[in-house]
């Protein structure tokens, strides 16, 4: 863990500021949160417009800026360099509620020799590294509360998925995306589902999640209705560039993996499976 810490502090020591747009970006938005105080208008500079945007990280990070008195280009970098930390913290633990240790470590190794979280930590995709984190957490409760039951999981489920969404629209589409699917491949999966622990994951889940970022859904109701166009479109060249950006060495190693968790009928490998073939 050491290691992994000195692994993503390096560029923050190396590099001057953030690398990338986007982080000028997302400082700009930091600094009219802390300064303006709202989370949805260019103030104090343009009051007058709006924007709509997942508040989430800069909220963080202007209260950080705020509380530490350096600049929002550090207290950025610092914290996507702890989000990437807790990522592959995130990653073990998975793979140690999965099944054991060993496999935590192995699922931990694969989050670093995927080259996807470096490229996202240097390239500044800060808010997506939150997010990750989040539904990182989400997983893992979701998948608790499947296996043993608790309700404490089922919140905590909850709760996860509402920061997603206040972290990063992207990601919550996309956490939506192998989501949904698995409610209805999950009867298929071990451990089967009781009825009640299937309800309980299909709407007290996403019912906690909005409860709990409804004062921000509430303060930007009139933009809501904006039309949201996406300037991307679906294409099978994305796989490529999927495959490359992640490292090619970690593809086979989750068709590998994908192959022996249908052998088990493994609920994760079905969730995992499920989400690529919609991505």
């Amino acid at each position: 863990l050491a290691f992994v810490a000195l692994f993503f502090l390096a560029p923050v020591l190396v590099f001057p500021v953030p690398l990338g747009t986007d982080a000028q970006g997302f400082g700009y938005l930091g600094l009219m949160t802390r300064l303006g105080g709202t989370l949805s208008t260019l103030a104090p500079w343009q009051p007058s417009v709006d924007y709509l945007y997942a508040p989430g990280f800069s909220a963080l990070i202007a209260y950080l800026n705020q509380q530490l008195r350096v600049g929002m280009h550090e207290v950025q970098f610092a914290v996507a360099a702890i989000c990437c930390l807790l990522l592959v913290w995130l990653a073990y633990d998975f793979g140690s509620e999965l099944r054991d240790k060993r496999l935590g470590r192995a699922m931990a190794l694969a989050m670093l020799i995927g080259t996807g979280l470096l490229s996202a930590f240097l390239d500044s995709h800060f808010t997506t590294l939150l997010a990750l984190v989040f539904a990182f957490a989400f997983l893992i409760y979701t998948l608790r509360f499947l296996r043993e039951g608790k309700p404490a999981d089922l919140i905590a489920g909850g709760l996860m998925l509402g920061a997603v969404i206040i972290s990063h629209p992207d990601t919550t589409i996309i956490l939506a995306l192998g989501y949904v699917p698995w409610l209805g491949t999950m009867w298929l999966g071990k451990p089967r589902p009781t009825l009640r622990a299937w309800l309980a994951l299909l709407i007290p889940v996403p019912l906690i999640a909005l409860v709990a970022v409804s004062p921000w859904l509430w303060s930007i109701r009139e933009l809501l209705g904006a039309d949201i166009v996406s300037p991307f479109s679906r294409d099978l060249s994305h796989w490529r560039l999927m495959i490359l950006y992640q490292g090619i060495l970690i593809v086979p190693l989750a068709l590998l993996g994908a192959l022996v968790g249908i052998r088990q009928r493994d609920q994760a490998a079905l969730l995992s499976i499920g989400w690529v073939i919609v991505a």
